[in-house]
């Protein structure tokens, strides 16, 4: 999705649930359909909502990326000692 747009809309309630419609365009470009699953992410003030395929893919990046750190704090004076060679 390069664009971003805003929009607002109410939440209503549907059985025991709170649902905020998505607008169709929106689930066209994330070529989402009823029925499917989606992700919904609480970050700061807000929410993500995005394909299960996305999302499954962004947390394999997080933890590689979370399991890199670990490794670079454990071996840091390794690696800065490999700098001066």
């Amino acid at each position: 999705m390069d664009e971003q747009k805003q929009y607002e809309k109410r939440l209503i309630k549907h059985g025991d649930s709170i649902c905020i419609p998505i607008p169709t365009n929106v689930l066209r470009q994330l070529k989402l359909d009823v029925g499917d699953e989606v992700s919904i992410l609480t970050i700061d003030a807000g929410i993500m909502i995005r394909p299960i395929e996305d999302a499954r893919q962004t947390d394999i990046d997080a933890n590689f990326s979370h399991e890199m750190e670990r490794i670079m704090e454990r071996h840091d004076r390794t690696f800065k000692g490999l700098v001066g060679r």
